[in-house]
Formats: C-alpha cells, sequence, structure tokens
C-alpha cells in the first residue's frame, strides 16, 4: 500500500504554502484606469503615455480569485475611476459574492446619474478626494475643488449612501483639518480617511507635514465631538502612533505600518499584481495566492516588515526590493 504523506509533509505543498500566504489577506485595490482630467502635484500616476485600462475580464477575475481567497474588501482607484467603462459591472459583481466594494473619485467626470448607478449596483461605499475646505487650499495639492464638492452633494441626496472623503495631509493643509471636518458635516460625510504624504509621480513626497503640524493634528482629533468619524491610514504611523485608544474607526487593528504585500494588494491597470499601487514592482501570477507564496518581491516585504514595521520602501528607499536575494 502506498504510504500517505505525512502533515509535515503536506504542509509543505504548494497548495498549502498558498492557503498560509493569503490567510490575513484583508483587501485587493484594482488600479482601473490612468486616464484622468486633472494633473495633481500629489498624484502618483504618471501623466502622460499610453492610456491604460483594465480589461473587464481580466478584472472580473481578481475579483473571483479574491472571493476564493477570503479577500472580503476590493477598493478601485484609478486615474479617475468614473471614466472606467465597466464600473457597474465589477461593482455588481462584488456584491453579489457578499464582497465590500469601495471607490475613489475626484469628482471629475461625476453626475448625479453616475452616482445613482453606483449606489444602485450595490457599492458599499464611495470615498471622494479632498484636500482642503477651500479651493485655494486644496489646488496647491491637488486639482478639483468644486468637483469634489459637487459629488458630495449628489452623494448627500442619496438615501443610506456611505461617503468617505480621502484627505492627504500636505503641510500647506494640516491646519485646515477643524475647519474641513465642518465642511464635510454640512454634507453629511460618515467618515474622513487621513492619508500619509507617499511619493508623487517623480518619487519624492511632495510638501510634507512637519512634526509639529501633525502633532497638532493629533490634539484635534483627540478633541474633535462632531459627527464625522475618521480613519487614518496604516502607512501614516507618524499621526496614527499620537491616538492609540481614540476614536480612529480602524483603531480595533493594531497594526501601523506598510501593509502593502502583507494585508493588502494591488492590480495594476495592465492586470499584474504589485504590493501597493505606490510600488510599481508588477508581475504576472496567475493567482493571488501563487503570487504571495512565490514573489521574492512579497518576500522580501514581508522579511522588512519583520525587521522594522513602521519601515515605508515607498519613502525609504525602494531599492531595497531590488536587491539580490
Amino acid at each position: 500500500m502506498e504510504e500517505r504523506p505525512s502533515v509535515q509533509d503536506r504542509e509543505k505543498t504548494p497548495a498549502h504554502r498558498r492557503e498560509e500566504a493569503v490567510r490575513d489577506l484583508l483587501g485587493l485595490n484594482l488600479e482601473l484606469t490612468n486616464v484622468c482630467p486633472f494633473r495633481c502635484p500629489q498624484c502618483y500616476v504618471p501623466s502622460g503615455g499610453k492610456t491604460r485600462f483594465l480589461s473587464r475580464e481580466t478584472a472580473l477575475g481578481w475579483i473571483r480569485d479574491a472571493d476564493r481567497n477570503g479577500i472580503r474588501y476590493v477598493n478601485m482607484s484609478g486615474g479617475e475611476t468614473l471614466c472606467y467603462p465597466f464600473l457597474e459591472e465589477l461593482i455588481r459583481e462584488c456584491a453579489g459574492r457578499g464582497m465590500k466594494a469601495s471607490v475613489s473619485i475626484s469628482g471629475a467626470s461625476a453626475s448625479k446619474e453616475k452616482l445613482l448607478g453606483l449606489h444602485a449596483a450595490g457599492i458599499s461605499s464611495i470615498c471622494v478626494s479632498l484636500n482642503g475646505s477651500t479651493a485655494e487650499i486644496n489646488n496647491v495639492t491637488r486639482q478639483g475643488h468644486e468637483e469634489a464638492l459637487a459629488a458630495l452633494r449628489w452623494l448627500k441626496e442619496i438615501p443610506d449612501c456611505v461617503t468617505l472623503v480621502n484627505f492627504v495631509m500636505h503641510g500647506s493643509n494640516a491646519a485646515d483639518l477643524p475647519d474641513l471636518l465642518r465642511l464635510l458635516e454640512d454634507y453629511d460625510v460618515y467618515a474622513l480617511v487621513i492619508l500619509g504624504n507617499l511619493p508623487a509621480a517623480d518619487g519624492q513626497a511632495f510638501d510634507p507635514p512637519s512634526d509639529a503640524q501633525i502633532r497638532s493634528a493629533a490634539r484635534m482629533l483627540e478633541q474633535y465631538r462632531g459627527p464625522v468619524k475618521w480613519l487614518v491610514n496604516g502607512c501614516f504611523y507618524e499621526l496614527r502612533s499620537l491616538l492609540p485608544g481614540s476614536q480612529n474607526l480602524d483603531a480595533e487593528r493594531d497594526f501601523s505600518g506598510c501593509t502593502a504585500g502583507i494585508t493588502h494588494l494591488s492590480v495594476t491597470a495592465d492586470g499584474q499584481l504589485t504590493p501597493c499601487n505606490h510600488l510599481d514592482f508588477p508581475e504576472t501570477y496567475d493567482s493571488i495566492g501563487a503570487y504571495l507564496s512565490d514573489s521574492g518581491t512579497i518576500k522580501k516585504l514581508r522579511a522588512l516588515a519583520e525587521e522594522d514595521p513602521l519601515f515605508r520602501p515607498c519613502l525609504e528607499g525602494r531599492d531595497c526590493l531590488r536587491k539580490e536575494g
């Protein structure tokens, strides 16, 4: 009789390694397109070059693979996501599988009809990008202030629509946080998502906030008692670490630091997998499990995270991922 493999031997099979690799994965980002009518100074997507759209079949394939691997959250980003022709279909695919789908928009190309379509398709939340309470403050780092406010106005009119605002903190807008929160109260925004200052298209951080500005923002958030919830992104650990035990929506997850390749992955507009849309290391794999278990880039990222959870390869040295071994 043929001897059955031991438990230890079975644990070494590729299938087992892939199952282990995806166990802690929480979310997948789909970069739908690089097309956008705006040219924001802070943007990490290079302007010009080849126009790219993630194919419908590829996008649906990654959503289905994410579902098979137990991933329950899919974010859709761009470019401008409202320029993507199959957006509602992707949202319906997620909703039909019991997966939460979120979409990030700038307000460009938005209309009440388009936003109603996203809501009807089953979107879990719509994130509008806004970097200031006034056009003067916003326009230092991104375009489209009036377009973003128009989108927020339309979203306010849609019953049961969960609206969030993505706010990238810079030196030019850090002090605007109290006024921005008051503005969001007027639009019935559910939550403010505060993002760290990540590399722009040239690979450099654009107008980073000072330590004093970050500490002042932390004090303000601790004292805020208004209706707008808030969430500090995990990789913005300079601010997140100052707010333990706070009302941060994400407070139950105590991990702070870069989540690229650890709890989150991204799909490029070309259909390849990369650790994060801020880390341009695209690789071709036929499944998420194979990528996480076999990619040398992922192995390096996880080793770096073990060594220093607060290390950010996108800002502190992408070359560490290009080294051999």
